[in-house]
């Protein structure tokens, strides 16, 4: 008895139950399917003609073997097959929210517009909005290491942006310039699963966050007060 695909069944964690009994090669429905890793994920009906298998059940990055047994002729050894089931968590980029950051900061870091739980070593791109020029996206995105560094590459330098977005066509600071400029960020989390040539078993998690970056303003110097001498009898006057 074989199973009719291959040893290893690969799942995301949020896909589907799945019946393993039509991937045998058999018609023998006198034989159990036993869960030998204990995973809780395997159900199946009285008569085991159907067996579920529920990938969102089980913990998940891990691999959960399943064996169907028939062993109902006391003359001859029983007869197994062995199925391997590798389950993969699905990736979590998180919600995104918002965060402000001058433009004269040259280290940022992109997960202060991130909320909930979310994982780590995405990939984050600029995504300008309509109404920017949009092959400022192409050149930050394109010459990452410029922009984007730190161990996830999260840290990102303003700085580069505001001196890139002041050589587009669009400036980063419309009229007035006391507004912040609301500039978006795509940040996506990928499966990092790999079984060789196969594509990764979860789709990618993908939110986007707003980062207000507001224009730094000169203090202006503080005027010289020139000294005045009072006596105790003056009346109040104007400073």
């Amino acid at each position: 008895m074989q199973w009719l695909v291959l040893t290893i069944l690969l799942f995301c964690s949020d896909e589907a139950v799945f019946d393993l009994f039509p991937l045998l090669h058999t018609s023998d429905t006198t034989g159990k399917f036993v869960d030998m890793k204990g995973s809780g994920g395997l159900s199946q009906t009285p008569n085991n003609y159907k067996a579920n298998f529920d990938p969102s059940k089980v913990n998940a990055n891990d691999m959960y073997p399943i064996a169907y047994v028939i062993d109902n002729n006391p003359c001859t050894p029983p007869d197994t097959a062995f199925l391997n089931i590798y389950v993969s968590r699905r990736p979590r980029a998180g919600v995104g929210d918002s965060a402000q950051a001058c433009e004269d900061d040259t280290v940022f870091d992109l997960y202060q517009i991130l909320t909930q739980n979310f994982d780590r070593k995405g990939k984050w791109f600029l995504d300008l909005p309509i109404g920017y020029d949009q092959t400022v996206n192409t050149t930050v995105n394109s010459n990452r290491p410029a922009y984007f560094s730190g161990p996830d590459s999260n840290l990102f330098n303003v700085t580069k942006l505001v001196q890139a977005m002041n050589g587009s066509s669009t400036k980063l600071f419309q009229r007035p310039v006391t507004t912040p400029a609301y500039i978006r960020f795509k940040y996506v989390a990928s499966d990092t699963t790999n079984f060789g040539p196969n594509p990764p078993l979860c789709p990618d998690s993908v939110t986007t966050g707003i980062l207000e970056i507001s224009k730094k303003f000169s203090q202006p110097a503080p005027k010289q007060l020139t000294p005045v001498e009072v006596c105790k009898s003056t009346p109040s006057f104007n400073l």
